[in-house]
């Protein structure tokens, strides 16, 4: 709560651009990938985000989202190892 009041995070409510974006991750990245519809949906709200101005670093701890953000041009770093930021 602390940090939400500091305004360190940020929450987004999703809506039906966010859902149509993931639809796109999905045709994209689903097969060659292996992209899951919820992992989609969490990268959608993220370009929407990048969209709206908002610092682009995606955190991921799963090999795949990592790889996808990485190709949707995000800034990627997993928390089990915050020193492999790409």
């Amino acid at each position: 709560e602390s940090d939400l009041g500091r305004r360190n995070i940020l929450m987004a409510a999703v809506g039906d651009e966010h859902f149509e974006i993931a639809r796109r991750l999905l045709i994209r990245y689903g097969v060659d990938k292996s992209l899951r519809t919820l992992d989609a949906l969490q990268l959608s709200v993220a370009v929407g985000l990048r969209r709206a101005g908002y610092p682009s670093i995606f955190v991921a701890a799963d090999r795949r989202l990592y790889e996808v953000s990485e190709l949707e041009g995000f800034q990627v770093t997993n928390p089990e190892h915050p020193t492999l930021t790409v």
